[in-house]
């Protein structure tokens, strides 16, 4: 793995989860990391926060209910 690239991005599905969960206002930020967050990949809020403005994944529709 390149230096610096630690595998701390989020697949298009686990945006769409992010959405839903967020949309859902059930659960905290800091809910959403544990829930995503694995031994070799660390996620920090920025990416919480870019999927609430819709900075990041812009066209990924958010998870059904279902789904989630």
């Amino acid at each position: 793995m390149a230096r610096g690239k630690r595998g701390n991005t989020v697949e298009k599905w686990e945006t769409a989860l992010i959405k839903t969960m967020l949309d859902q206002k059930e659960h905290t930020d800091q809910d959403i990391l544990a829930y995503f967050t694995r031994p070799n990949r660390s996620l920090n809020h920025r990416i919480i926060s870019e999927i609430r403005r819709g900075t990041r994944d812009k066209g990924v529709k958010p998870a059904t209910e279902e789904q989630l």
